[in-house]
Formats: structure tokens, sequence, C-alpha cells
């Protein structure tokens, strides 16, 4: 939680405030990404499946380049 509130520029106080614990924050930043990572994929299932939808491997491989162009990671 030190290096959390380092690099939020706050004390832990606030962060208590919010979280019961480190495995709290990290559960729900770990939620959070996943999350990212699925609308990502799922933007890009659509886009290419629409363009190939009998290519299953490339339509996968194309949502998955797409979810890396949009920064998300797992």
């Amino acid at each position: 939680m030190d290096d959390i509130a380092r690099a939020a520029g706050c004390s832990k106080a606030p962060l208590y405030v919010y979280f019961a614990n480190k495995e709290e924050l990290v559960g729900l930043l770990a939620l959070e990404s996943m999350e990212q990572l699925r609308a990502a994929l799922a933007d890009g299932l659509a886009e290419y499946q629409a363009a190939d939808p009998f290519n299953s491997s490339t339509v996968l491989k194309k949502a998955v380049e797409n979810a890396l162009r949009q920064g998300v990671t797992p």
C-alpha cells in the first residue's frame, strides 16, 4: 500500500477508506483490467467477424491485436 499511496501522491489512510486491504485493491484492479480486455476483444471480434465470419483463427488473432493496440493488458 505504501507504493500505491506514493504513486497516487497521498498517504495510505485514504486508500483504507475505500479498500479494506491490499488484496481487495489488487483484486479490483485485476477485475477492471479484465473488463477492459473483454471489451476490447468483443469490439475486435465484432469488427473482424463481420468481415470474415468463417475464419475463426484470423478473427481471434485480429481481436487480440485490437486489444493490444488499445493498450489493454491482462
